[in-house]
């Protein structure tokens, strides 16, 4: 129940101590309620895939990596509530009459998606973009990245000569732009993705999901709620940083492969020594044995030395 450090001479009440315990990610509240945090519920998913490490003792792995595995592993994220001044600009963002979502894109990138049932639980919700883990992408952006491109339809008013030509424009270019949304959003509409059922209750479902990892694609982590005919209900997505999609690959291929290094290096082209130095980089050097690891360096120093 707890412990205390003290004299030997001292008693202590050990009915003080008290454990705080941790709740799930999803919690039913109550018989029509169901408790989830945000991306969280996303997070655990990402951080739990191959977490386990090697699952044969292959000698080139450390014996830290059978002992604990992958364990701890942790990402880090930011919160939008760090850039100054979002939380005004989210206020001055424009919501429309049967409004139930939002795409948001930070120059080009497509950063959070946010999907809810009515347009009353979109109004009440609006400002929760501000706990969304964007905020890495729009830091990142403002400093590397040239302007905006201007995103903008007009209709063309010689093809107008009376109010159904208009309606005709309108139809027109909100097809248009609906269309330039979905190919900017494409990183995430096409995609192939590795759902998990979290949770069902009554004709509702509950998931979470990534896109398939890809070098050359952003790729994306999220939950969703469905009902019992497939139609959408909840989405929310967060957008994987470079070094995470890196990690998550180099993840994903070793657990492919059984966790043989040599294997999983012939695969990407690379050679043994070249996929240790990626391990190393992406934070995964302790699990690879340390003559392995230096044998890797010494025959980088000899290269070095005859270029």
């Amino acid at each position: 129940m707890g412990g205390q450090l003290g004299s030997t001479d001292k008693q202590f009440n050990c009915e003080s101590l008290k454990v705080q315990s941790l709740h799930r990610m999803v919690k039913r509240e109550g018989k029509n309620s169901l408790r989830l945090l945000p991306l969280h519920l996303a997070m655990e998913g990402f951080l739990s895939m191959f977490f386990n490490g090697p699952s044969i003792a292959w000698r080139e792995y450390s014996k830290q990596a059978f002992a604990s595995g992958l364990s701890p592993r942790f990402e880090q994220t930011i919160s939008g509530r760090e850039i100054a001044q979002l939380d005004d600009a989210l206020r001055l963002f424009e919501i429309h009459d049967r409004q139930v979502g939002v795409l948001l894109f930070v120059g080009e990138r497509l950063a959070s998606a946010f999907i809810v049932p009515t347009p009353d639980d979109y109004r009440a919700l609006h400002t929760s973009l501000l706990e969304d883990f964007y905020c890495e992408t729009l830091y990142y952006h403002g400093l590397y990245s040239g302007s905006a491109i201007q995103l903008k339809t007009t209709i063309d008013e010689n093809t107008v000569n009376n109010l159904t030509d208009l309606q005709q424009a309108l139809v027109k270019m909100r097809q248009e732009w609906a269309a330039f949304q979905s190919f900017m959003a494409e990183d995430l509409l096409v995609r192939s993705i590795d759902a998990q059922r979290v949770y069902t209750a009554g004709a509702f479902t509950l998931q979470r999901f990534i896109t398939d990892l890809s070098r050359s694609s952003h790729n994306y982590i999220g939950e969703a709620i469905t009902d019992d005919r497939d139609r959408l209900q909840y989405l929310k997505i967060y957008g994987l940083t470079t070094s995470q999609s890196k990690r998550a690959y180099l993840l994903q291929q070793l657990a492919s492969h059984g966790w043989n290094l040599e294997r999983a290096a012939n695969s990407q082209g690379d050679t043994l020594d070249e996929l240790i130095f990626r391990m190393e980089k992406a934070g995964f050097g302790y699990l690879v044995n340390n003559q392995l690891r230096e044998k890797a360096h010494k025959n980088r120093r000899e290269q070095q030395k005859f270029r």
